[in-house]
């Protein structure tokens, strides 16, 4: 596993790539794995970013693989804030809990999104929010 600051290297990079802020992603790692590419969730998620195996997949990415891992990390995350018109929140709303699973908790609560989130969810949003003006 490389060190740190090359890890942060290939997220501005890739983030630049995609047009996403590099510091949400930064943050992201941080929260999703501690930055520990072995990190393997008690779901089954994998990596850096905790990518699920069928999302990997979708994105065509080995999640094993940590610059694979970033990348399909970071191009889920570009295509949820275009999916949420650049909502930060709804963006990472979605990627920890699920796009379906967010879809109905905002056709059922609308503007009350927010305090219907699993409380996994609503602790990701916080932590992230505490270290990046998310």
């Amino acid at each position: 596993m490389p060190e740190r600051q090359e890890i942060e290297s290939f997220i501005r990079e890739t983030a630049a790539r995609y047009g996403v802020d590099p510091e949400l992603i930064i943050r992201q790692c941080e929260t999703e794995s501690g930055f520990r590419q072995d990190a393997v969730s008690k779901c089954g998620a994998i990596g850096l970013m905790q990518l699920m195996p069928a999302t990997a997949e979708a994105l065509d990415v080995d999640p094993h693989d940590w610059k694979q891992n970033i990348e399909g990390g970071v191009r889920l995350m570009a295509q949820l804030l275009k999916r949420y018109h650049g909502d930060t929140q709804k963006a990472l709303a979605a990627y920890n809990c699920g796009p379906g699973r967010l879809a109905g908790i905002l056709e059922v609560h609308g503007s009350e999104w927010r305090e219907h989130l699993p409380d996994e969810t609503r602790r990701y949003l916080d932590k992230i929010r505490m270290n990046h003006n998310a």
